[in-house]
């Protein structure tokens, strides 16, 4: 790939990878890793480049089957695209898994805390949102990440959560409930 722009790209559970299509529903690339265990969420950080790796671009992924999250850095080379991938968080993994859904801010103000760069998750299993503050930098080795994230907020009104985005008209954070809607 010489260019992603305009690309969509999707987590492929059953296939545990992920591919990418162009807008005419191609697959320009399938992306393998054996750190993919069922691809699940998927978030990217619109072009909030890591100089360490040289990549331009990132895509975050959660694995459904090990509640694990990785980072798949994009860095354009002579001879076309080249993907890394790196395991940037470990949320709570019950009976083989969770369903982990992200979403990219660049940044988040946590109290009188101010972070760029941030992941959310959604930690289902103990009613949580996990924050990854420097997403795009965290973690550039072959290391698996024990990393559980900065807690946003745990307990009720959390009741096994299952989506969330933010909203673009004032920053908050909206979550959606998969046991009582």
């Amino acid at each position: 790939i010489n260019s992603l722009s305009g690309t969509d790209w999707v987590a492929n559970f059953s296939g545990k990878n992920v591919q990418v299509f162009n807008p005419n529903g191609i697959v320009l690339d399938t992306i393998t890793n054996p750190l993919f265990k069922g691809p699940w969420g998927m978030a990217f950080n619109q072009g909030t480049r890591n100089r360490a790796d040289g990549s331009v671009d990132s895509f975050f992924v959660s694995d459904a089957n090990n509640a694990t999250i990785d980072r798949i850095a994009v860095i354009p080379t002579n001879k076309g695209t080249t993907f890394r991938i790196y395991q940037i968080g470990q949320l709570t993994n019950v009976n083989g898994g969770s369903k982990v859904n992200i979403t990219w801010t660049p940044s988040l103000q946590i109290g009188r805390q101010h972070y760029v760069d941030v992941l959310l998750a959604l930690d289902p299993a103990t009613n949580r949102v996990a924050a990854y503050p420097n997403s795009t930098t965290v973690n550039t080795t072959n290391t698996l990440s024990t990393n559980k994230g900065i807690t946003v907020f745990q307990g009720k009104p959390l009741n096994m959560p299952g989506g969330l985005t933010i909203n673009p008209l004032n920053g908050d954070l909206l979550v959606v409930n998969l046991n009582d809607n």
